[in-house]
């Protein structure tokens, strides 16, 4: 029996997260063991270790309110190979960002 507990029919948010290639194979496996989806697993994970953390849990009663900015634009930060191919060197402070048409 599963001990990842597979709840349906939730509100979600999408996120991104690269993971190993043993972890991915692991992952895939449960999902055919229990027969639950990719998204299903991973939050019923999170949620078993936020529960079986006994140190998180007061801490995150304590700064659930706090506010968070959110993750700014990427900064691209040039090296030494874009100034030795002749690549421009941008300024670091200046963030790159990508126009959606």
């Amino acid at each position: 029996m599963p001990i990842i507990q597979v709840e349906r029919k939730q509100i979600r948010t999408q996120i991104k997260a690269a993971i190993e290639t043993e972890l991915q194979e692991s992952l895939r496996a449960y999902c055919r063991f229990s027969g639950a989806t990719n998204d299903q697993v991973v939050s019923g994970a999170l949620k078993f270790l936020f529960q079986s953390d006994a140190e998180f849990t007061p801490w995150y009663e304590a700064h659930k309110n706090d506010a968070q900015p959110r993750r700014g634009p990427r900064k691209r930060i040039a090296n030494e190979m874009d100034s030795a191919a002749g690549s421009p060197i941008l300024d670091k402070t200046v963030p790159i960002t990508a126009s959606k048409k």
